[in-house]
């Protein structure tokens, strides 16, 4: 998937994020993030299919449509700040059914990653970065330092569905605030439809 984020990334920079006004934007991810816990939701509870604890062998078509998820998921991060650990995440436990507790640390890589190289491409080399930006990232470097490992900690020791319901309340919290906050006029609320409207297709057709 990294093969495919990193370029999207720096596409999605130029060529789309630009473009994307910021309430669109936090409408589409809190929609998309919507759908997606409710497709999760559909499989722990009412399907009840079982998780794995690994991958199974990828064919090359498979392999490719990993980096297909990461080129979606590079985009997604180009907008929204990040998105290449939730398609990944999304794409891992809905597809192949892996666990919760197994695809958490491998998203956070993922976005880790793209975190690093977003962050020299505005500050490097676009040179956008404000202030306040820096003043919010040097205030985080403490939190991740010591909540990373703590969170992997409990992550590796707590049941997988467990994780699943703190993923669930996170996701409903999330979009109730963007609703608060926002106050979205009709246009918005039509364009955060189609958004889920198109998370159903993918999300649902993903378990199949």
């Amino acid at each position: 998937m990294a093969l495919g984020s990193v370029p999207a990334l720096v596409g999605g920079t130029y060529l789309v994020a630009p473009y994307m006004p910021p309430a669109y934007a936090k409408m589409a991810f809190v929609s998309f993030w919507l759908i997606y816990g409710l497709a999760l939701s559909l499989i722990n509870h009412v399907r009840d299919q079982s998780a794995v604890e690994r991958l199974p062998g990828l064919t090359l078509s498979q392999q490719a449509e990993m980096v297909g998820i990461g080129v979606v998921g590079g985009v997604l991060s180009a907008i929204f700040g990040n998105g290449v650990d939730i398609c990944s995440f999304a794409f891992v436990t809905l597809k192949y059914r892996l666990s919760e507790k197994v695809a958490t640390p491998t998203s956070v890589t993922l976005m880790a990653l793209n975190a690093v190289l977003g962050f020299a491409l505005h500050a490097l080399v676009l040179g956008d970065m404000q202030m306040e930006a820096y003043r919010f990232w040097w205030v985080s470097i403490p939190v991740v330092v010591f909540s990373a490992p703590l969170g992997a900690y409990v992550v590796s020791r707590v049941l997988r569905l467990y994780i699943s319901g703190l993923l669930y309340i996170v996701i409903v919290v999330q979009f109730v605030s963007a609703l608060w906050i926002l106050q979205p006029v009709l246009p918005l609320l039509l364009f955060s439809a189609a958004v889920f409207g198109v998370g159903v297709f993918l999300f649902f057709q993903l378990p199949r």
